[in-house]
């Protein structure tokens, strides 16, 4: 978990010396310190957790945040191939975002370029559903008939990659 929060921090305040220390600290935990004998499955186990307890779908809504197929899912297959590959691949964990990370599996050819371009054309879009509930003030949750295909792909490559 503690790895997985790792990919997204990056300095934002202080001094330029703390941020390159910083980046270098980070660097050396995820190309050396990720546990590959369990990576997988602490990685399941955490999403399997996280469903159970704050999924708020139902027969009647999809709740876009930790539904099957929603924006947990893309955010933990992209979190687990950067992390398996950052021994490898160190441009991998270089930038903090989904979409660059993504960008960077196609480029290193962890994942082929359409299946990146696919997520990322499945997980802006659910971004953007979600501000716009949440500046509306209301639950990230839509109807159980919208978002049919896009959720299946993503469970699909949820499971063959997980």
């Amino acid at each position: 978990w503690e790895h997985q929060a790792l990919l997204r921090a990056r300095p934002v305040a202080g001094s330029e010396r703390i941020a390159e220390s910083f980046v270098q600290v980070r660097a050396d935990t995820l190309s050396s310190r990720v546990r590959q004998d369990t990576l997988h499955d602490d990685v399941v186990d955490m999403r399997a957790r996280m469903r159970k307890t704050i999924d708020k779908s139902d027969d009647q809504v999809f709740d876009l945040k930790q539904g099957s197929g929603g924006i947990g899912d893309i955010e933990f297959i992209v979190q687990y191939l950067v992390l398996s590959n950052a021994a490898s691949e160190a441009s991998v964990y270089f930038y903090t975002d989904n979409i660059r990370q993504l960008d960077a599996l196609a480029e290193t050819g962890c994942i082929t370029a359409a299946v990146s371009t696919r997520l990322q054309d499945i997980y802006k879009p659910y971004r953007l559903r979600l501000h716009h509930l949440s500046l509306d003030d209301k639950k990230p949750l839509v109807g159980q008939d919208e978002l049919l295909e896009e959720r299946r792909y993503v469970e699909d490559l949820w499971a063959e990659v997980l």
